[in-house]
C-alpha cells in the first residue's frame, strides 16, 4: 500500500499500491468492501478524496484519474496524461473547486476537477516535486521538493513559485497543514519539523524514524526492528 484517504465522512478507506487495485474498507466494520482490480495500467502511488463522490488516482506513469465512487468503478469520469513521470501527490482543494497535482516530472499542476481539466502548469523545475501543503487561509501552495526546498506558489498564479524556503538537507517527502502559518514536513533525514510560513523558518525538529524504505525518490519510514532476544543457555 503506497497512499490512503478517507472519505468526507470518514466512514470508508480506500487504498492504492503497486498493484494497480483500489480496495474500499468500511471503517465501523473493518471489513472489505470491493475492489476495482487493474485501476490504472501501472502501478498506483497516490490517491485523494474531492468533496463527497469523486475519488482522484495517479500512478507511476504520471496518469491521472477521477473516479465517481457511487458508481461501482466502472470508468473513470475522466483522465489525463500530463505528466511526465510519476504522479507524486494530489490536494483536492474544495472551497477553491480546483485539484492540485505535483509530478517527478518537477511540474506543480491545477485541475477543474468538473470538467477535467488542466487550468494551469507551472515550468518544470530543476528538482522533483513530491509534496504539497496549503497555508495562508489557501492563498498559497507549497510543495516539497526532492533538493530538499519548499516551493510555494501564490493561489492562480501557478507558473512560477512567488517563495522558496531551503534548509531541509534532503527531499522533502510529505507535507501537513497544522494551521493557516504553519506545516509540518516530512524528509528523508528521519527527521519532522513544524515551519512556519511567511516569515519562513523552521520552529522545532524532532527525531522521528530511524528505519527507511524508498519507494521512487519518495521514503516510507518505520521503526526499526528490535534486537533478537538473546539465545537461551544449554
Amino acid at each position: 500500500t503506497r497512499s490512503m484517504c478517507f472519505d468526507t465522512k470518514g466512514g470508508t478507506l480506500y487504498s492504492v499500491g503497486a498493484d494497480r487495485a483500489v480496495s474500499i474498507v468500511d471503517v465501523e466494520n473493518l471489513s472489505n468492501t470491493g475492489c476495482k482490480k487493474e485501476a490504472h495500467r501501472y502501478p498506483l502511488n497516490v490517491c485523494a478524496m474531492y468533496e463527497d463522490h469523486m475519488l482522484l488516482t495517479g500512478d507511476d506513469e504520471g496518469y491521472l484519474s477521477a473516479w465517481d465512487v457511487r458508481s461501482g468503478f466502472k470508468k473513470p469520469m475522466w483522465s489525463q496524461e500530463e505528466h511526465g513521470d510519476f504522479v507524486s501527490d494530489i490536494k483536492c482543494v474544495a472551497e477553491r473547486k480546483t485539484i492540485l497535482v505535483t509530478s517527478g516530472d518537477g511540474t506543480l499542476t491545477s485541475y477543474d476537477p468538473r470538467k477535467g481539466k488542466v487550468v494551469t502548469m507551472c515550468e518544470p523545475m530543476e528538482s522533483e516535486l513530491l509534496s504539497i501543503a496549503i497555508a495562508k487561509n489557501t492563498n498559497i501552495a507549497v510543495c516539497g521538493s526532492s533538493s530538499g526546498a519548499l516551493e510555494m506558489f501564490k493561489w492562480g498564479v501557478f507558473g512560477v513559485p512567488c517563495d522558496r524556503f531551503v534548509g531541509h538537507p534532503e527531499s522533502i517527502d510529505t507535507l501537513a497543514t497544522v494551521d493557516q502559518d504553519t506545516l509540518c514536513s516530512g524528509s528523508m533525514d528521519g527527521l519532522v519539523r513544524i515551519l512556519s510560513i511567511q516569515p519562513n523558518k523552521c520552529v522545532r525538529n524532532t527525531h522521528a524514524r530511524t528505519h527507511k524504505t524508498q519507494t521512487h525518490t519518495r521514503t516510507h519510514t518505520y521503526p526499526a526492528p528490535p534486537p533478537p532476544p538473546p539465545p537461551h543457555p544449554n
